[in-house]
């Protein structure tokens, strides 16, 4: 019933595909322990029905020579008592007492049957023939005294020679030939038994080691097929540690390990595939951002530019405005023969004031294009931070999922061992289970190395994720001293079209004041004064906006410098991720 069990659970354990693979290993374990056992156990059995069959065979011919000696004994007991009661010879009745000091011990032999467990009814028989023998030896015993007080007496040497005395001698040989057979008889019949018992013995033995044989075939055919999605996992370990992700990890039903492991890599490619996508279209947006940084900054260095040109134009016109109003003011006595010049000088201000005037509404308009572009770059350069951070945590995942994969596989060398130790305790048996083992050791330490490989390319990539968010960053500190410097010089701006709408007024005053110069000669000449006053004004502001231009020029340039800088980040980056074949 137990092998029937045995084999009923091996087999319900073969068909279960589902298993995890430590439990088979512990289910094997226990099938072959259990017969192991069971085959020690036989075995002291079969030694103890062996030595007890040789005990048996001992015994019949102890028991048998006894048997044969307390016939012997009591024939030879009859011969030489006869012998000596026909010729009276002291050496017969010598020799008739040395054969009753040669009788075995019938206490002794009683015992030694009980011992050997014979039944009650041979004992009872060897008890009979005690009792015989005792009344025998008491007739004879009694004849001989008596002949040897008195060898004339007939009656007495008759006595041996009586009927009673041959039925009662007839009776002792028959009861020991009858303890002989019987002996004989039931010593046979228990060897018979222990043959029985033997062969059966021989017979459970050779069916264990058969079933021990087929577990062993079954349980390494079951392994086998469990170990081959393994290989196939070794391939796609190396094409993944050459960058190629184009091959995807087929996902296993069953919960053992070797399907645990398949579907966890499973994962760890879905999840770094996304990634890689993530930070290929990342480092795409990035690299346009840096181009339309790059441009922008190119768009405000020109406005910059002419900027810088119309202020240098505008300072020299309100030199040439000053020089024109202190002529005037010292040619006061001449304004009747020159008055033609004023105005003409007065029109030519106003020309000027009215250029001024656009330049100043096209430098604010380009101004406000140049901040809202600045504030465009510190948006792009905010989300491409954000988007670092989020492929900073994505790394941070992946490192996790690698870490996992190393714990599995330092979990499946440690079932590599453990089965290689059961593989030790099988013996011969065992050496195939032992290769399998070895090769799954192999095959953990292989996809240990593995991640420790994907670990180290995930530091190097967010290590220069973390050097592109500080460039970013400094970046945008850049982009905000901009926008700070753009306002300053919009302010700027808007004082220069206040002070040229002033001069443009006050010119148009002139021009007027010109009409009535005959009567309001004193008048021009402190309007001149005046004048020559707001032109040192504008002079003044002119060169702080000139002065104010050349450090916004030097901010763009600088962020033109940082644009460069993270454009050839974006291209790193890229060229980093094109190392995948996705």
């Amino acid at each position: 019933m137990v092998l029937l069990s045995i084999i009923n659970n091996f087999r319900s354990t073969k068909e279960s595909f589902y298993m995890s693979f430590k439990k088979i290993i512990r289910i094997a374990s226990l099938y072959v322990s259990l017969i192991v056992i069971l085959n020690i156990v036989i075995l002291f059995m079969l030694k103890d029905s062996i030595s007890q069959q040789h005990d048996f065979a001992q015994n019949k011919d102890t028991f048998s020579e006894v048997g044969l000696a307390i016939q012997t004994t009591s024939e030879t007991k009859s011969a030489k008592a006869r012998i000596y009661i026909d010729n009276h010879s002291v050496r017969f009745l010598d020799q008739y007492n040395e054969a009753v000091k040669n009788t075995p011990d019938f206490k002794k032999l009683q015992t030694d049957l009980k011992k050997a467990h014979v039944p009650d009814r041979i004992i009872a028989q060897s008890e009979m023939i005690e009792s015989q023998s005792a009344f025998l030896n008491t007739i004879e015993k009694t004849v001989l005294d008596t002949i040897q007080k008195d060898n004339s007496n007939k009656e007495i040497q008759k006595q041996l020679s009586d009927e009673q005395y041959v039925i009662a001698r007839d009776n002792v040989t028959n009861s020991i030939n009858t303890f002989i057979a019987s002996l004989n008889k039931w010593t046979l019949a228990e060897m018979e038994k222990s043959n029985k018992k033997v062969n059966l013995y021989f017979i459970l033995i050779a069916s264990c080691n058969a079933l021990l044989f087929i577990a062993s075939l079954s349980t390494l055919a079951f392994l086998s097929r469990k170990v081959k999605p393994v290989h196939k996992l070794i391939q796609l370990t190396k094409e993944f540690a050459k960058g190629n992700l184009q091959h995807k990890p087929q996902r296993k039903k069953s919960q053992d390990e070797f399907s645990i492991l398949t579907n966890t890599f499973a994962d760890m490619h879905e999840q770094l595939h996304a990634t890689l996508l993530t930070v290929t279209d990342t480092s795409s947006n990035l690299a346009a951002s840096a181009e339309e940084l790059l441009a922008s900054t190119e768009v405000s260095n020109d406005a910059n530019q002419q900027i810088t040109i119309a202020t240098d134009q505008l300072s020299t016109d309100m030199v040439q405005q000053s020089e024109y109003i202190s002529q005037s003011t010292r040619s006061i006595q001449y304004i009747a023969e020159q008055i033609q010049l004023v105005t003409t000088t007065a029109n030519y201000a106003s020309s000027l004031a009215t250029d001024s005037k656009n330049v100043t509404t096209d430098g604010g308009l380009s101004l406000k294009q140049a901040v809202e572009q600045v504030y465009a770059i510190r948006k792009s350069v905010e989300s491409t931070r954000q988007a670092l951070g989020q492929l900073e945590s994505r790394t941070t995942a992946i490192d996790s999922m690698v870490s996992a994969i190393t714990n599995i596989a330092d979990q499946t060398n440690l079932l590599a061992l453990n089965a290689a130790i059961e593989a030790a305790r099988a013996g011969e048996h065992g050496k195939g289970f032992a290769v399998v083992a070895d090769e799954v050791r192999k095959l953990a330490e292989q996809s240990n190395a593995s991640a420790q490989e994907i670990r180290l390319t995930i530091s190097t990539i967010h290590e220069d994720m973390t050097s592109t968010m500080q460039e970013m960053s400094e970046t945008e500190i850049s982009v905000t001293k901009g926008i700070s410097f753009f306002k300053t010089t919009g302010e700027s701006f808007e004082e220069i079209f206040n002070s040229t709408i002033n001069m443009k007024s006050k010119t148009t005053e002139i021009t007027d004041l010109l009409q009535t110069v005959d009567q309001v000669t004193g008048e021009i000449a402190q309007f001149f004064t005046r004048v020559e006053d707001l032109s040192g004004q504008t002079a003044s502001k002119t060169q702080q906006i000139a002065a104010l231009t050349e450090e916004q020029y030097a901010s763009t340039q600088e962020m033109r410098a940082s644009s460069e800088e993270l454009s050839q980040l974006a291209d790193g980056l890229s060229h980093h991720v094109s190392a995948f074949k996705l």
